[in-house]
């Protein structure tokens, strides 16, 4: 039986199909890439279900707000849902942003490893017991949390992406690439939909994706003093992979993007480096190889403590300054660096 937040695969998995669909030279090239793909990079029907779903769920929410923006009255009869604007964006390219694939890739690992890690069907409490917490902003903090996660899931309680969880350039490309999409399709003039994207975009900030608001709540506990290694193990049973990423960018003076790297691609002593540097001590980062590392893909838990212990002092720091650096400006280097041998 699936969890509850997984949406049902099947109707995705069995599709109906022409029984003699034709090799023309478009889906050669489709199969072609689909079929060596690697195994153990490829979606799951669970993973692909999820993804979909939040995707229909944040192109419906947005079509919404930019109808609201036109002018006149109610929108005529007729007007398409946002399984046909998916398709007919996906079939032009506009919804292959890596930034939006990867947010969507990101939201449906969290909620695979929450639902592995609690176990008995159990509900983490963590963050409803900050919501009484002693300290106002910290309750506060919580409280926002609990709020924002709620917004983002739908009736059936599985979880969702909210325009807000957008960085500001996919924001800009997916509302104009919608508004051009409804105009399209309803035949009523580009100037309106146009009109309609910039206000959207108007409204849009970046403080309140989710990532920002975990954030907050962690800077919150660190300023009290309580961001310590007993809280990451907490988190870590829990399964709040989302406050746990937050937990060590902030520990380790690093962006959340940088920690969740190492996060979510561990081994060869990226998640090791990754503890290193948030001052993570050796029992605490050996107890974290061990819960988390199956769920997260660490192949090697031994291994990973190994190269733990191999970081020195100076090693981390350096490796703490590097990631400070501009990501564009880490990844120029890296192909110069590679281009002279």
């Amino acid at each position: 039986m699936l969890p509850e937040e997984w949406p049902i695969a099947a109707e995705m998995a069995d599709r109906p199909v022409h029984p003699a669909r034709p090799a023309r030279e478009r889906r050669l090239a489709v199969v072609r890439t689909d079929f060596f793909l690697p195994e153990a990079e490829r979606l799951t029907e669970q993973e692909r279900a999820l993804m979909t779903a939040m995707l229909l769920g944040l192109v419906e929410s947005l079509s919404d707000e930019i109808r609201v923006e036109l002018p006149g009255s109610a929108p005529p009869v007729g007007e398409p849902d946002a399984a046909l604007l998916c398709a007919r964006l996906g079939e032009t390219g506009l919804l292959q942003q890596d930034r939006l694939v990867a947010l969507l890739l990101r939201r449906a690992d969290e909620a695979r490893v929450a639902d592995q890690l609690v176990s008995g069907g159990a509900t983490p409490r963590f963050v409803q017991g900050l919501v009484s917490h002693h300290n106002s902003i910290v309750a506060e903090a919580a409280m926002g949390l609990v709020l924002a996660r709620g917004r983002r899931r739908d009736r059936f309680g599985h979880v969702g992406v909210d325009f807000a969880d957008l960085d500001g350039d996919t924001a800009v490309l997916l509302a104009h690439a919608l508004a051009a999409a409804l105009a399209v399709e309803t035949e009523r003039g580009d100037e309106p939909f146009a009109h309609a994207a910039d206000a959207l975009l108007g409204r849009h900030d970046e403080g309140l994706r989710l990532e920002a608001i975990e954030g907050r709540l962690i800077a919150a506990l660190q300023a009290g003093g309580e961001l310590d290694d007993a809280l990451l193990l907490t988190l870590a049973d829990e399964g709040e992979l989302g406050l746990l990423t937050a937990a060590l960018a902030e520990r380790a003076g690093i962006s959340g993007d940088e920690a969740w790297e190492r996060l979510s691609c561990p081994g060869s002593g990226r998640l090791a480096e990754l503890l290193r540097i948030a001052a993570v001590t050796r029992p605490a980062a050996a107890s974290l190889f061990a819960g988390i590392g199956a769920v997260i893909g660490l192949q090697d838990p031994a291994g990973e403590i190994g190269r733990f212990d191999q970081i020195s002092g100076a090693q981390a720091e350096a490796c703490r300054r590097a990631l400070r650096l501009n990501p564009a400006y880490r990844r120029a280097a890296d192909r110069l660096h590679g281009q002279r041998g």
